[in-house]
């Protein structure tokens, strides 16, 4: 996360007034709620220019989950982390989900009920 100036490019104001991004004129900064498996959620505030990456391996690393095996989807989509939420246009609030990916079953994938007479 770079910052240019004294104040990290944000303009200040009084404590209601939202942050404006002078090139688009939207907030500058956008909240996002990543849900886990088990229905916990966490919440990050994070630029919009900065790669989705560094939020995923900031929950990996809270989570205590491996990076490589985490998935991350927007309404069923997966979601890379070179990505930034200004190129995938995210909203403020927006939710992601983390999956985690599994391989395997064992068995063959299937399972013969024994004959009952």
């Amino acid at each position: 996360m770079q910052r240019s100036g004294s104040n990290g490019g944000v303009s200040s104001g009084s404590a209601g007034e939202d942050i404006i991004n002078r090139a688009g004129g939207r907030e500058s900064r956008i909240t996002v709620h990543v849900t886990g498996q088990d229905g916990s959620t966490t919440m990050f505030t994070i630029s919009r220019s900065v790669k989705l990456r560094v939020l995923f391996l900031n929950y990996c690393e809270r989570k205590q989950l491996n990076y490589r095996t985490a998935r991350f989807l927007h309404h069923g989509v997966r979601v890379l982390g070179r990505c930034t939420p200004a190129e995938l246009n995210l909203e403020d609030g927006v939710e992601i989900n983390c999956m985690l990916h599994q391989l395997g079953g064992g068995g063959g994938g299937f399972y013969t009920m024994p004959a009952t007479t």
